[in-house]
């Protein structure tokens, strides 16, 4: 075999086997599954807020209140329409993907500010937990430059098909 041949052959069995390990990497495509379309879910977020400017006292303050979940899907995409019963924190929405009975949606949280969620479904499909993160910060309040962030956490059941 010819210096040039093996060279090639080479390179074609490399670039191969890079692309492999990358769709490996890249895990399961989403495969829509299970289907939520039409659904609403009710539960509770519980939240924390953490001060990471050192201003605020160090224990984080903490909250719970209800939330409702309406869920718009078509194959994998996902859009989660989610409301609180609190002024002036009205509905917002996230859009995202559903597959292996994961979520994974973002967008603009209830004060315009990026949020990124993450939750998981259980095999029913008549329960999720899950989890967000804000980023307010920084901000100046009072004068006062303030870097906080905000941990949510949700429990939901299905409320409606």
């Amino acid at each position: 075999m010819s210096r040039t041949r093996f060279a090639f052959v080479a390179s074609a069995l490399f670039l191969g086997s890079v692309a492999t390990a990358a769709a490996l990497l890249r895990g399961a495509t989403p495969d829509g599954a299970p289907d939520l379309n039409g659904t609403t879910w009710e539960g509770t977020i519980s939240g924390k807020l953490y001060d990471e400017s050192g201003f605020l006292p160090p224990k984080a303050f903490k909250s719970k209140t209800l939330i409702t979940i309406d869920v718009t899907q078509a194959g994998s995409d996902i859009t989660l329409t989610v409301d609180f019963p609190l002024d002036p924190i009205g509905p917002f929405t996230l859009t995202g993907e559903i597959g292996n009975y994961h979520i994974v949606a973002s967008g603009p949280g209830p004060t315009a500010i990026p949020l990124q969620f993450s939750a998981h479904v259980n095999p029913t499909a008549t329960s999720l937990k899950g989890a967000g993160v804000l980023v307010l910060g920084p901000t100046d309040v009072l004068g006062v430059n303030l870097f906080l962030v905000l941990e949510g956490k949700v429990k939901a059941k299905l409320l409606t098909k």
